[in-house]
């Protein structure tokens, strides 16, 4: 694929993630006032394990059915979550947005020859910056979801750096954990430290330039 085709391509790549953004926020912010629910969920684990041992008929073999994880839904119609789902959708889907904004304009130095220029270094560094920045905003996101549309959640909770453990009352709590992305952390570090190598490019470019 030549540098002119992959240009054309996250251009369209990003109006159309720019669109489906937009209009993903904008269905979010519809449903309340359609009177429609909104779910949102989160990935729990529970605090004790439930065993439950299953007997096979006409054999001795026992199997341990052992309960450990599932998901907690929470639907409401309530616009304050309608706008919190709204502002979280507008603030990861513009950073990605900007990802590919970013790398469109490395392409775009690239195929003018000369992609050792301080706006390909200075490109390549904020998209590292922003791939090392969205896990940490999705991470934080579900600690102040729950919080804030949870009734009463700091009273029926106990807040920890790694989880949230839900209070259930029965003896049997349910712990929350936010997913972090790894590889996201992994892939901001080598992109910085390429847009490292590019800034050192440019200025060796530019030493050439002057020389001849």
């Amino acid at each position: 694929m030549n540098t002119r085709t992959l240009h054309l391509l996250l251009t369209l790549t990003f109006w159309l993630v720019l669109t489906l953004v937009l209009l993903s926020a904008l269905f979010a912010l519809a449903l309340p006032l359609l009177d429609e629910q909104l779910l949102t969920s989160w990935q729990v684990q529970l605090a004790e394990t439930t065993k439950t041992e299953v007997i096979l008929a006409g054999s001795e073999t026992g199997l341990l059915l052992q309960t450990t994880q599932g998901e907690l839904l929470l639907e409401t119609s309530a616009f304050s979550l309608a706008l919190s789902r709204a502002l979280t959708i507008l603030l990861a889907g513009g950073m990605v947005s900007a990802i590919i904004y970013f790398l469109r304009q490395l392409v775009a130095d690239v195929s003018s020859g000369r992609p050792f220029s301080r706006r390909s270094a200075s490109a390549l560094q904020k998209t590292g910056y922003l791939l090392v920045t969205l896990p940490v905003v999705l991470f934080l996101e579900v600690f102040l979801r729950f919080y804030l549309f949870i009734p009463a959640a700091s009273h029926n909770s106990e807040f920890n750096f790694t989880h949230i453990r839900l209070l259930s009352g029965s003896g049997n709590d349910v712990l929350i954990y936010p997913g972090f992305n790894i590889t996201l952390l992994l892939a901001g570090c080598f992109v910085l430290v390429m847009a490292r190598a590019f800034y050192v490019g440019a200025q060796l470019q530019t030493d050439n330039d002057e020389i001849i």
